[in-house]
């Protein structure tokens, strides 16, 4: 999986100046999964249920938000109903990372409709 985000050829976008202690950071990057050939037998870990979406991350700044694929491309304007949604959430700043997925009538994933 080559992106913007991993250890690709192509660098991850830099920030211009470090963020300041106690300051939101300007830039995050997904947590991706990590290949595995088995469930770890030991420690604190969980698990979620692959749904067929566009991994996105969403800014809420001063309480408005901007939602980025995991490539760092802004899709604010391609998801306006979603980002309603999170411009209403009871927070100023956060950073969420999230799988956006549009679910039937019957609640499975509909990957044709999330990309209507």
């Amino acid at each position: 999986m080559a992106g913007r985000w991993n250890s690709s050829s192509r660098k991850a976008p830099k920030r211009a100046v470090a963020d300041p202690p106690g300051t939101m950071p300007s830039l995050i990057e997904p947590q991706l999964a990590t290949l595995a050939s088995r469930a770890p037998t030991e420690g604190e870990w969980s698990y979620e249920i692959k749904f067929d979406g566009y991994r996105m991350l969403c800014r809420i700044e001063n309480g408005t938000s901007r939602l980025f694929t995991r490539n760092g491309h802004d899709w604010s304007d391609r998801l306006p109903k979603l980002l309603v949604a999170l411009n209403g959430l009871p927070v100023d700043d956060a950073w969420l990372d999230a799988e956006a997925v549009v679910l039937n009538s019957a609640g499975m994933p509909d990957f044709n409709a999330l990309q209507k």
